[in-house]
């Protein structure tokens, strides 16, 4: 199990240990650099992101580009961010211009995660949760010179039901098709009190042209995870509870 930062007063919290040690080589680094530089570089990162798009149609430039948005307003706002909660600010943008961090940014569907789990922990020890960023919720760039339009997913055989998720399903995650191999509960209050849980992380492999083969980890606090269709639960449970067995004995 990955060790996440604990709460603290003096540093952002939950990160694993291997990313929040990049964010504060990251912070450390800039230390004499200012807000202005690093988001100028901030720019450079997100036009090769594009250009790296263009290229092998992988790179997730909406993320990127949302990530860039948060930033400009933090750096625009710089003289009311908290003194302690600069340094970490700094370093989240520095951490963003790195392209081979935790997931590599330009040839992976999932390499900015990484980058938004930094900033969004930056913010929050900024006291920013406003700007914090919900990568289900991230919109499609429109085409040069249009208005922006709301992302419209394609649903053509889910629905947004509660199905409890396990392994062996096919799931609908960020306009792709995933199947699930593991599911982790992360928030175990939940279980004590008995509430529904809705703190998971679900580990899937692609199986549609985009993602096939492809391994990630969504988090359903921040993604829309969506599991097949109601009218298919008993044909769909049984299929999950085999494949459950499977993915076990395999392990």
């Amino acid at each position: 199990m990955e060790i996440k930062t604990k709460n603290s007063p003096f540093f952002p919290s939950g990160l694993a240990e291997n990313v929040f040690s990049m964010l504060d080589q990251c912070q450390r680094k800039v230390d004499n650099i200012s807000p202005d530089q690093l988001l100028a570089e901030a720019r450079e990162h997100l036009e090769q992101a594009h250009q790296a798009h263009a290229r092998n149609g992988v790179a997730n430039v909406q993320v990127a580009q949302a990530i860039y948005d948060v930033f400009k307003i933090i750096v625009d706002d710089w003289e009311n961010i908290q003194f302690l909660a600069k340094p970490w600010c700094k370093g989240m943008i520095s951490y963003f211009t790195l392209r081979d961090d935790d997931e590599d940014d330009f040839s992976s569907l999932i390499g900015f995660d990484d980058d938004v789990e930094v900033v969004n922990s930056c913010l929050t020890f900024a006291g920013r949760e406003d700007l914090c960023i919900k990568l289900g919720k991230v919109k499609e760039l429109p085409p040069p010179g249009a208005e922006p339009t709301p992302r419209q997913l394609i649903k053509p055989k889910y629905s947004s039901s509660k199905i409890p998720l396990a392994p062996g399903m096919r799931v609908l995650c960020r306009d792709a098709e995933w199947l699930v191999t593991r599911v982790d509960i992360i928030d175990s209050s939940a279980i004590e009190k008995g509430k529904e849980l809705t703190k998971q992380a679900v580990h899937c492999i692609g199986v549609d042209d985009l993602v096939r083969g492809h391994e990630a980890i969504f988090l359903t606090q921040l993604d829309e995870i969506i599991p097949p269709a109601t009218q298919n639960l008993s044909k769909t449970t049984q299929m999950a509870t085999n494949s459950q067995s499977f993915f076990l004995e395999l392990s």
